[in-house]
């Protein structure tokens, strides 16, 4: 793949920056920028953006102490409109400072491995034991000695799970460790404003050349070897038109999967963008279950019910005008670049299971199918209006 990927059209430039991945100088540069630009509750790139945060209620945060381990800090795709002054662009610092910090989020709070889960039953059935052994005896604990009571004579006895729920201490920075984010681009030269008008997504299944396509990862991360998240952008230009989606993907294993979808439709010739994203999640044993039926068994009673429509097979092709752009009209397609390792994954007796659940073009078409989008905002950009949605520095 090319360094960098240059196309104009119609008035319009394209271009698509691929670079290594960040080296140690770059990390702490950007982690450096994202400490001052971290704000509990601000968004500044975000379906409800402004362009500069609310300083009056915007609460500090501690930020990012971390990037993702696959960051590629020098990736961007920018579109210009030169006649307007409108530009468009997507880039990793501005994608992950709209990644939830504080101890406020609702997004990462909510999501937990299933080890993490394991862990909470523990700790739970641990507190009421203890809870009911002080009832029944109602002795006062003797007083904590030097030595743990949760830990055995062995030096290297020590259960992971056997620990006080009290002695938890909170992580002193903590963010959204999944590093989801509702990033959907910063814009210069326009002011994006809401609309219901619809992308017109039937047009791009009109039969046309397609004269440039390109696809870019910011950042992805295995989680630990728990999943994958990943925000991609993908663009292609035809004669009449162009098309973005930039999609954050995540996969937490035996967890659920979600979508952040950002897309962005123009016309040649018309005065605006449209611009919508969108949120939608799926618990993992539904995508599971629809994977195993690809494969020709289920893993639950009742799976086969008449509302589960079997999705398209891995490998099957698009539409003619969708083919080589990797899913860009629906919730995915294939040829869409995989979601990550599948580790954790593997079933012996489906061994192609593994194989579907970390396919994100086939991923996101189940997704789509099984579930309604959480949240949809819709813009309109018009062309050659103030400056409304800065990048900040």
């Amino acid at each position: 793949m090319t360094p960098t990927s240059n196309f104009s059209h119609r008035g319009w430039t394209f271009s698509s920056v691929h670079k290594p991945i960040s080296d140690a100088r770059d990390i702490d540069n950007d982690l450096a920028w994202l400490q001052t630009h971290a704000h509990a509750g601000a968004n500044t790139n975000g379906p409800n953006a402004t362009g500069v945060a609310d300083t009056d209620t915007a609460t500090p945060a501690p930020g990012l102490h971390a990037l993702p381990e696959m960051y590629f800090g020098n990736n961007s795709l920018e579109i210009r409109h030169p006649a307007s002054g409108l530009a468009l662009r997507f880039d990793p610092r501005q994608a992950l400072a709209c990644v939830e910090v504080g101890a406020s989020g609702k997004r990462w709070q909510k999501i937990k491995v299933k080890a993490a889960e394991t862990w909470q039953r523990r700790m739970e059935a641990q507190r009421a034991q203890r809870s009911a052994s002080r009832t029944s005896s109602n002795v006062t604990p003797p007083p904590t000695s030097d030595k743990s009571p949760h830990r055995a004579d062995g030096p290297h006895d020590v259960n992971p799970f056997d620990i006080r729920p009290e002695d938890i201490q909170v992580t002193p920075k903590p963010y959204d460790w999944t590093f989801s984010t509702d990033y959907v681009g910063t814009v210069t030269g326009a002011t994006p404003e809401p609309t219901d008008e619809e992308l017109p997504l039937h047009k791009l299944r009109v039969q046309e050349p397609i004269l440039f396509y390109d696809e870019n990862i910011l950042y992805e991360d295995e989680l630990g070897d728990n999943g994958v998240s990943k925000y991609s952008i993908k663009i292609r230009v035809m004669p009449s038109c162009f098309f973005i989606l930039a999609r954050l993907f995540l996969r937490v294993d035996n967890v659920m999967f979600a979508l952040h979808d950002t897309r962005i439709y123009h016309a040649f010739g018309s005065d605006c963008l449209l611009r919508e994203y969108s949120t939608r999640n799926v618990d993992y044993m539904s995508v599971k279950d629809r994977a195993l039926r690809e494969c020709g068994s289920s893993a639950s009673p009742g799976f086969g019910s008449p509302g589960l429509s079997r999705a398209p097979v891995l490998g099957a092709r698009p539409p003619a005008g969708l083919r080589g752009v990797g899913g860009l009209v629906g919730g995915g397609g294939a040829g869409a670049i995989q979601g990550g390792s599948a580790t954790n994954l593997a079933d012996p007796d489906h061994p192609m299971v593994p194989t579907l659940l970390t396919n994100e073009g086939w991923v996101g078409q189940v997704v789509a199918e099984l579930s309604e989008p959480n949240e949809v905002k819709k813009e309109k950009i018009v062309l050659g209006t103030v400056v409304a949605e800065a990048i900040p520095h």
